[in-house]
Formats: structure tokens, C-alpha cells, sequence
């Protein structure tokens, strides 16, 4: 493959990774609202555990596993953000 065809298979892939980003995203807003009628904190360590975990599990690179760890502890804390802000009725689009 050449090199441009390489970069194009990237810019497939980014858009793919945003859809499923996005889909994340959204389904974290509906946890954020099931947490609230169930009076549930919005950060839960051991859920964190559990999806850190999972994701290490499935890994098969070439990322290592910490830098994979790495990239959802930032997701996680994105989605954490985000419920916070639907809490207080601050998140916007």
C-alpha cells in the first residue's frame, strides 16, 4: 500500500472510532440519568476497574495494555465530566 492509502485507511478508521465515541457518549448520558433516578454517585471506582480490566482482556496490540488504559481513564473521564455536567443541567452539545 502506499503511503496515501495507508493515511486513507487511517481517516477511515478515525471516522469509525468517532461514531463509536459518540455512541459511548451517549449511552454514558443515559447511565448519567439512570444514576440520578436511582440516586447512584456518578463515579464509581469499581465500575472504572471493570471496564479498564475488560479492555486489558481484549487487547491483542500492538498497544500495551497500559497505554490502552491510558487512553480510557481519559474517555472515562470525559464521561465523567459529562454526567456531571447533565447533573447539574450544565452539558451542552
Amino acid at each position: 500500500m502506499s503511503l496515501e492509502d495507508l493515511r486513507n485507511q487511517i481517516d477511515d478508521i478515525d471516522a469509525q472510532l468517532v461514531e463509536l465515541l459518540a455512541r459511548r457518549f451517549q449511552a454514558s448520558l443515559e447511565i448519567s440519568a439512570e444514576k440520578r433516578r436511582a440516586n447512584h454517585e456518578i463515579h464509581d471506582p469499581e465500575r472504572v476497574d471493570e471496564v479498564l480490566a475488560h479492555i486489558a482482556a481484549k487487547n491483542n496490540g500492538p498497544i500495551s495494555d497500559e497505554d490502552l488504559k491510558k487512553i480510557f481513564r481519559k474517555i472515562i473521564a470525559i464521561s465523567t465530566e459529562m454526567q456531571e455536567q447533565d447533573r447539574n443541567g450544565s452539558y451542552e452539545t
